[in-house]
């Protein structure tokens, strides 16, 4: 299974004829020579510039390019090339065999140097030409010393003069030349300018001239075409979705070969090949594409790309989805899931459904999987949900077989914390089925847990970890209560929740009294979030009683300012879609911004908050021009509140206490200041209010 990622050119405005100016990622490109490692946006542009033998369409099949024809003779280890004569560099001179010949002998040398730590891009030619030779001007052989296909697809190196192999700025037979070059240099923009060749014999490109600003970080890159400082961008930072509805940007999407993997580590003793199949047959590969890419990316079932003359359509059936093939893979007669009556290790929350219920869920959850059913023993069973009672039951009724406990990360994490783990393991098989295998840290943690039971108990647990989704019980209720939900849960359980009102699902949250909002809001906040929102709000309530604002207006926003601020990324634009926000393309793609969007949007439909509380969420990330006083004070209490702790922060404290325009003044200077440091773009909104708030100040 591989994922094609897809890069993204945003072109703003209509583009004359003379000239189009395109902002790259370009911070340690000093030479223009090709053959030369450099950036791979630098490689792109490149291509305007040298030609090559063989050119590779959209299908990745060859074409002609500098060589018009060829052939294969010794069962294809020789490879004959005829060139197209009459083709001039852009110095004047006929490109000939002897330059083919000339460039690809430096790649090779330059592949074989032992004192070179960076080849370039075309260091493998040296594993497909074993010799390369003129046999005319016109005419290149080369010979390979075994039979591959790879050697035509190996002739797509740029072809230089052989006079000036290792140039600065060496002659091309492209499109274009390089007329003016000034990298960029300790955080100082760097330009490029390219011309027509003209000894191009081509058909002739739309613009004569081509502008470059190079930026150091893609950051930058984004924030020049966001304030329309350059005409077209390449950007692998912005997502496309953004820009459907735009009217005035063209988004193109462009093939690569750019493979993203999900890979099974082969040296655990437990990674058998029918292991291996079986994991693969439990991960949604199309779920993955569309909820973790966006449907932004293609999905491949092997390393060759989908509508290629490489693919093998015919793969397609043996990844799809397959729980019921899994389990019979991994020899389970059956996968019996126990919905725990009453869970000893936690609390069960206020307004969870009964166990009942519980198990009619579940039941609707797994009603299209074979091998799976529901067991109702803990329900059954008076008192304490406790594992190893369950266990003992079902080793009566299953003497003969063996068995396997399936649990989550944070269980087998706590393992021993369980009543009786050592007679756990003697009853069944611990299995920990990791949401994250991503976390370098967390991979470390299982695999000390797993040697750590297995020295204790004489059973060595079983850790699968493969990539999935990751959703918790609580991240799904968090996603239930803004209805986002239909993602993660099955349509039948989703529609029972929603006819049942279950989880809070319906609620009536309109004029909360203060103390259950605060309730509520906390609950959806992650634990370590809750002493920030808790901070704003005692904070904003301060500072209205200081500078006259509104008491009650002044705690609600600030225990609602991060509702939902435990929305990951993708999340949140899904908020954002869900309800038709009118968000910028910036603001979509910059998400830590969202949060405030979805938030407001979050405290007036669902919590019915008036309008001052509903704009001082939306502004209290970046400010903006014309700043109400409620917006002021939830902005600079959303800084300065007592949890926060960092350089300057008592400095922001004491300018707020002295006067809050000064205060929010110097707070969103010191935010443009953390942006400029990360290389991140800063929002127009923070850029209009801090020129607002200097004119106010200004005036007596």
């Amino acid at each position: 299974m591989a994922l094609l990622c897809l890069p993204v050119l945003s072109a703003q405005a209509s583009p004359t004829s003379d000239a189009l100016v395109i902002g790259i990622q370009s911070s340690k490109t000093t030479s223009l020579n090709p053959l030369f490692p450099v950036e791979r946006d630098m490689l792109s542009i490149f291509d305007l510039m040298y030609d090559s033998l063989i050119t590779i369409d959209d299908n990745y099949q060859p074409q002609a390019g500098l060589a018009e024809s060829w052939t294969q003779t010794g069962n294809g280890r020789t490879w004959t090339f005829t060139l197209r004569q009459g083709v001039l560099f852009s110095d004047g001179t006929e490109m000939t065999a002897n330059d083919v010949v000339a460039t690809a002998n430096y790649i090779i040398s330059c592949a074989k140097d032992t004192n070179l730590t960076n080849k370039g891009y075309y260091a493998n030619l040296r594993y497909f030409v074993k010799e390369i030779k003129a046999r005319d001007n016109y005419t290149v052989e080369v010979r390979a010393d075994r039979q591959y296909y790879g050697v035509l697809y190996a002739m797509t190196f740029p072809v230089l003069p052989a006079n000036a192999l290792e140039s600065a700025n060496p002659p091309g037979t492209g499109a274009y030349m390089i007329t003016a070059f000034t990298p960029y240099s300790n955080g100082t923009k760097g330009s490029m300018t390219l011309s027509l060749n003209p000894y191009y014999s081509g058909k002739p490109p739309q613009f004569k001239n081509l502008y470059f600003d190079l930026y150091g970080k893609d950051a930058d890159v984004v924030n020049a075409y966001q304030y329309s400082n350059v005409d077209a961008i390449f950007s692998r930072s912005l997502s496309i979705a953004q820009y459907k509805s735009s009217t005035n940007t063209l988004a193109i999407t462009y093939r690569t070969n750019q493979l993203e993997c999900l890979l099974l580590n082969n040296y655990l003793g437990s990674m058998t090949n029918n292991m291996r199949t079986a994991i693969r047959s439990c991960i949604n590969i199309d779920s993955i594409v569309q909820s973790v890419y966006m449907s932004m990316v293609d999905r491949t079932n092997t390393p060759m790309i989908q509508g290629t003359w490489m693919y093998n359509s015919n793969l397609s059936s043996y990844f799809q989805v397959d729980l019921n093939k899994a389990r019979q893979l991994l020899g389970l007669d059956s996968i019996l899931l126990v919905p725990a009556a009453i869970p000893p290790h936690k609390a069960v929350a206020e307004g969870s459904p009964d166990g009942e219920t519980r198990l009619a869920l579940t039941k609707l959850a797994i009603a299209e999987e074979a091998g799976m059913e529901v067991c109702r023993i803990e329900l059954d069973r008076p008192g304490p949900s406790y594992t190893v009672d369950t266990l003992r039951e079902l080793r009566e009724s299953y003497p003969r077989d063996e068995l396997y406990l399936l649990m989550g990360t944070d269980m087998f994490l706590s393992f021993f914390q369980w009543r009786e783990p050592e007679a756990i393991a003697k009853l069944a098989v611990p299995v920990c089925m990791a949401r994250v295998c991503a976390d370098a840290a967390l991979s470390a943690q299982l695999l000390a847990q797993q040697e750590k039971m297995g020295a204790a108990f004489g059973v060595r647990p079983v850790v699968l970890q493969n990539d999935c989704l990751e959703i918790s019980s609580t991240e799904a209720r968090r996603l239930l209560f803004f209805g986002i939900a239909d993602e993660v849960l099955h349509p039948d359980v989703l529609a029972m929740i929603e006819q049942e009102k279950l989880y809070g699902v319906g609620g009536e949250y309109h004029a909360l009294p203060f103390d259950e909002l605060r309730r509520v809001s906390l609950s959806l906040h992650k634990e370590k979030r809750r002493a920030h929102a808790q901070g704003v709000s005692d904070t904003a309530v301060l500072l209205a009683k200081k500078y006259g604002a509104d008491e009650t207006d002044a705690a609600r926003a600030g225990i609602l300012h991060d509702i939902t601020k435990a929305l990951s990324p993708a999340q949140q634009q899904k908020l954002v879609d869900h309800w038709k926000l009118p968000v910028s393309p910036f603001e979509y793609a910059q998400t830590k911004l969202l949060h405030a969007k979805t938030g407001a949007a979050a405290a007036a439909r669902i919590f019915g908050e008036n309008a001052a509380v509903v704009s001082a969420i939306d502004y209290h990330t970046t400010g903006r021009a014309h700043m109400t006083l409620l917006e002021k004070i939830i902005y600079i209490a959303d800084y300065m509140e007592p949890n926060r702790d960092f350089p300057g922060v008592d400095r922001l404290r004491a300018a707020v206490w002295r006067d809050l325009d000064e205060g929010v003044l110097l707070g969103i200077d010191m935010t443009l200041e953390q942006l400029a440091q990360k290389g991140q773009p800063a929002c127009a909104d923070s850029l209009a209010a801090r020129d607002w708030l200097l004119n106010t100040r200004k005036e007596p």
